[in-house]
Formats: C-alpha cells, sequence, structure tokens
C-alpha cells in the first residue's frame, strides 16, 4: 500500500477507494446518546427527511478514503490486534506507523507510535488521560464477542454502563465498545 505524508506528519493512503458503490459509506448522521451506542441511533435515521445546507467539504466526493489515526506505543502490535479482530487486512507497515483497512473499501484506520504514550482511564477520573475517541462495534452475540476479543489480547472494563453493550480496553488501554442491537 502507497502512502502519503502530509505536513503534519501523519500517513494517508491514498488509493483506498469504494470501487462498488457511489453511496457515501459510513454514519449518515451520528448522534450520541447516552443508553445506546451511537452507530445505533444514526442507523435509524432517515436524512432525507432532515433539512440539509450543503456545508461539507466541497473538495470531498464519494468514494473517497476516510479514517483515523490512533497512537499507541507499540503501533504494529495494535494494528495486529485490531486487523484479528474486525478481520480487515493490514496494509501497510513502516517503523512507527500501521494501516489496516476496511476489505469494503474507503475505511481505513493507521496506528502511529507515541514516544509518550499515556493509556486513557475509563471511566474517566478528573486529572487523569480522558479516553478522546473510542470504537463501537455491533455484533451478534455479546458473550461470544467479548470472549474473541478476550482472546486476542482485550480486557474487559470495570465499569459496565449499559446492559446490551461491553466496555473492553484494547491492548494499549485505549476503550471500544461491543454493542448488541436486538433491534
Amino acid at each position: 500500500m502507497t502512502t502519503v505524508t502530509d505536513q503534519h506528519g501523519h500517513h494517508h493512503a491514498p488509493e483506498l477507494r469504494n470501487s462498488t458503490s457511489d453511496q457515501p459509506q459510513g454514519p449518515k448522521a451520528a448522534t450520541t446518546t447516552t443508553n445506546s451506542c451511537a452507530w445505533a441511533a444514526w442507523r435509524r435515521v432517515d436524512v432525507a427527511e432532515a433539512p440539509r445546507q450543503d456545508t461539507r467539504m466541497r473538495s470531498r466526493t464519494a468514494g473517497m478514503w476516510w479514517g483515523a489515526a490512533i497512537e499507541a506505543p507499540e503501533p504494529g502490535a495494535l494494528a495486529r490486534f485490531y486487523s484479528e479482530l474486525l478481520g480487515w487486512p493490514i496494509g501497510h507497515e513502516e517503523p512507527g506507523t500501521s494501516i489496516i483497512a476496511a476489505p469494503q473499501g474507503s475505511i481505513y484506520l493507521v496506528f502511529q507510535q507515541a514516544a509518550d504514550y499515556r493509556a486513557p482511564v475509563w471511566p474517566p477520573v478528573d486529572g487523569e488521560q480522558r479516553p478522546m475517541m473510542h470504537f463501537d462495534f455491533q455484533v451478534g452475540d455479546l458473550d461470544s464477542a467479548v470472549a474473541d476479543a478476550v482472546a486476542l489480547g482485550a480486557s474487559l472494563a470495570a465499569a459496565q454502563p449499559q446492559e446490551n453493550v461491553r466496555v473492553l480496553l484494547d491492548p494499549a488501554g485505549h476503550p471500544f465498545c461491543l454493542c448488541l442491537d436486538e433491534d
């Protein structure tokens, strides 16, 4: 996988495209609720009914890739964890950076080395490193998904705020959620 390094030192994979659809991928109207995973809220929203102003980036078109960069003390190890957890291939590795990409096309995750990395604390505690973001993954069987994640190196968080969600910590300490939606 070829990457482009921007002026901030972030690596991007410009050739990641969704070749099967001209439709935008991912959440169309993400909203956060306290009673369910964010994906459960957006999947129920009919964006055709919502009034919209054209405030998007005009240079962004359907099928362009997007992703998130995650800091880690060992990016290759964390990329392998999420690669195995999600079944996404590792598309690129170099010292300090590893990239996994969704088989469906335009989504990728970059894991970048952080020399002074401090794992976030879950649940948040005043004065400690807060989680700045987390992943939500829909699953069909919560117990087996938790067992699979733990077998790969995740740990179950002590605080579990919802019955249909399990908060886990990845090997670098980032929280992520496995969400069961039975609707």
